[in-house]
């Protein structure tokens, strides 16, 4: 069986499908391809074999945004590849601002989530204190997007994070940046039930 991947796996990274293998794959894909790079683009054999390597992050089934069990939510999935949190979806209808407009505060709760799940990842509960988001330009309905979130600054019981929404070109919609506060005991205890009820 041949080994040789199509010219997009190609095109998009500089090599050949066969000449990564094992964790490899992760760290060329990262150092690789530009910052709106969308899974949905790269060969299907070459996607899978990083979503492998990834780790989906816990959620509570019936969150607005990651609930699987949510009919009237986004439904998206969350995954950490060690240093960010990345999720992808595609702006649908749904969840219109003003006719073929994406809603902004749809938007707002993508980064929001994609943040936090990258403290969440590293098994810490935390809540927003504070969230701060700039829009750069319109979404239209049917675009594909990619939010990723990451930690960049930890003193104590507060995480500063960064984030950002683009699509396969690079270009960003969105970004955005917050403080989020590690939960004490008590809180901790409620919020871990959500997990509790998988």
């Amino acid at each position: 069986m041949s080994t040789s991947r199509p010219a997009t796996w190609r095109r998009r990274t500089g090599t050949s499908f066969a000449s990564l293998n094992g964790s490899k794959i992760v760290e060329d894909i990262k150092a690789r391809l530009r910052p709106g790079f969308l899974l949905a683009g790269v060969d299907r054999r070459a996607r899978l074999a990083y979503q492998s390597l990834m780790k989906e992050v816990v959620r509570y089934r019936n969150c607005f945004v990651c609930g699987e069990r949510n009919p009237k939510g986004l439904q998206a999935r969350f995954f950490f590849d060690g240093r960010q949190a990345v999720s992808e979806l595609t702006a649908t209808e749904t969840f219109e601002g003003y006719k073929g407009f994406y809603h902004g505060g749809i938007m707002s709760a993508m980064l929001d989530e994609v943040m936090i799940k990258a403290i969440l990842a590293g098994g810490i509960f935390a809540v927003t204190a504070e969230l701060n988001i700039r829009f750069h330009k319109p979404v239209l309905t049917g675009t594909r997007l990619r939010f990723v979130g990451r930690i960049v600054n930890r003193k104590g019981r507060v995480f500063q994070t960064e984030g950002e929404a683009t699509d396969s070109t690079g270009a960003c919609y969105a970004s955005a940046s917050g403080k989020y506060l590690e939960a004490r005991p008590e809180l901790k205890a409620r919020l871990a039930v959500s997990l509790d009820e998988e």
